[in-house]
């Protein structure tokens, strides 16, 4: 299987990895639009994409532990 070596390297399996890869894949879309927003209306999401992309690197950071 393609990139199974990634999987290995990660502990984790195909449905696993799905999932998370596709959890972060959302969650950074929408801090995406988010930051779109606020470049528009600056008094909105002041906070939401500084703290989100944190939260995103944390989680991952956590993981190569």
């Amino acid at each position: 299987m393609i990139g199974c070596q990634h999987l290995k390297d990660q502990n984790e399996s195909y449905g696993k990895h799905f999932i998370i890869a596709l959890k972060c894949g959302i969650k950074l879309i929408s801090l995406g639009a988010a930051c779109v927003i606020h470049a528009f209306l600056p008094w909105i999401f002041q906070h939401t994409t500084m703290l989100g992309l944190k939260e995103v690197w944390d989680s991952l950071q956590r993981r190569k532990d």
